[in-house]
């Protein structure tokens, strides 16, 4: 059963047609050095699930871990995600700082801010 913790997040991020306002480049710092995230991803019906975290990667250094299911990327809903649009988050070169929210072992929700 879904907790009450989860199912607040998952309305905030528009996971059942609610929109929740997207801030986030308007509270941003200036870009940062380029930077690759160092992870592997594979669409779940649960949402993209970490399959790979590279060694020394800003992944790895952020305190993501293999098994992890994303459930936001940049306040975006992930399940919402199209599989290029989460192959292209997981392998491009990003500027910005990445927000991830994410859950651990089915129930944890853990906040993560990658960047280089």
């Amino acid at each position: 059963m879904i907790g009450a913790r989860i199912l607040a997040l998952l309305v905030a991020l528009g996971a059942f047609g609610f929109l929740a306002q997207d801030t986030a480049q308007a509270n941003m710092a200036p870009p940062l050095e380029e930077f690759r995230l160092g992870l592997a991803i594979q669409k779940t019906k649960d949402g993209p699930l970490i399959t790979k975290i590279e060694k020394d990667s800003v992944a790895e250094k952020a305190g993501l871990k293999k098994g992890d299911v994303i459930l936001a990327v940049d306040r975006r809903y992930a399940k919402k995600l199209s599989s290029a649009d989460l192959n292209s988050f997981a392998n491009d070169v990003h500027v910005w700082p990445v927000e991830l929210i994410v859950v651990r072992d089915g129930e944890e929700i853990l906040d993560f801010r990658l960047e280089s």
